[in-house]
């Protein structure tokens, strides 16, 4: 998804992050985050989804240029991202079927920033709809967001699974079977957000009579928004609908 100059920058974007009061995301986890935040069927404006990477400031820079570059590989790399979502040819990105060692640990570090985004919009994740996966003894017992949420925060794994290692013990089979389904979590969180999204988009296209934007349909900044996130119009959809496009 990003070639050898974008990892360079994004980095170097990242190691300056590090010195801030922010989570000091890797690369790898950084990925994880845009592919989060593409599948989110709710609108998350570019203020918000900075801030949960840099904290409350953007790191600083030496020059005008350095900045220029490096944001707008930022920009770049997400808008890739949303867009291969949009065009359905967002992938899980590791192959854990046959997993290499580097794959394990780089699947545990994607899972964090995945997590990490998700928990920007829960509401839309913990929906009865989303089926749940079956485990190795073929009960269909696990939710890919319970699975996601112990593999992102590993302490959060007795609470959800009944079969989960206690504190300070180790079960690598455990671990190797939640991995294991995290491809399945994955894409069952995909395809609830396609879901989501085609939703709102049919709630939009009702209160658009004949080419009239939803503001001609006189819907008030106060209203419920129309996509039915359950936020009012102007801190959801209108609030999108006034962001510059990225592209």
């Amino acid at each position: 998804m990003i070639t050898e100059k974008e990892k360079k920058n994004l980095e170097q974007l990242l190691s300056l992050a590090a010195n801030q009061d922010c989570d000091d995301l890797s690369l790898t986890e950084l990925l994880g985050f845009f592919y989060g935040v593409a599948i989110t069927p709710e609108v998350i404006v570019p203020s918000e989804w900075l801030a949960a990477i840099f904290g409350e400031e953007m790191p600083e820079f030496t020059s005008e240029k350095l900045t220029k570059a490096n944001i707008d590989t930022l920009f770049r790399v997400y808008n890739r991202f949303s867009d291969a979502f949009h065009n359905n040819k967002l992938v899980f990105p590791y192959n854990l079927a046959e997993p290499e060692g580097w794959e394990l640990e780089e699947a545990e570090e994607w899972t964090y920033g995945f997590y990490k985004a998700l928990m920007l919009r829960p509401a839309c994740w913990l929906q009865e709809e989303i089926p749940l996966l079956v485990d190795e003894e073929g009960e269909e017992s696990m939710t890919g967001l319970a699975i996601i949420t112990a593999i992102a925060e590993p302490a959060s794994a007795s609470e959800l699974f009944a079969m989960a290692p206690g504190p300070g013990e180790e079960d690598i089979h455990f671990w190797a079977v939640l991995l294991s389904l995290l491809p399945d979590a994955v894409q069952s969180l995909q395809n609830q957000a396609v879901k989501l999204e085609k939703k709102r988009q049919a709630r939009l296209q009702e209160i658009q009579p004949r080419g009239r934007s939803v503001q001609g349909a006189q819907i008030s900044r106060n209203d419920p928004c129309p996509c039915g996130s359950g936020k009012k119009y102007k801190k959801c959809c209108l609030k999108g609908e006034k962001i510059v496009p990225l592209h």
